[in-house]
């Protein structure tokens, strides 16, 4: 699977809030264009993949969709 077909969240850089998670890179970029420039726009925020601790690998691995 390439990682652009793995679920994809957007987040607030300073808070790291999560502001939405997405099925796939596509859709949390088209949310992300929707933010606009302003105040609190693009530049606030970061675009990555949902990452989940998989304990018998005692690490973190992508998120897969269900």
């Amino acid at each position: 699977m390439k990682t652009e077909d793995y679920p994809h969240e957007i987040v607030h850089i300073e808070t790291n809030r999560t502001i939405g998670e997405y099925k796939n890179y596509a859709q949390a970029y088209a949310a992300y264009e929707k933010l606009g420039t302003g105040n609190d726009g693009m530049s606030d925020h970061a675009i990555g993949m949902v990452m989940v601790y998989d304990k018998a690998a005692r690490t973190y691995v992508p998120k897969t969709n269900q």
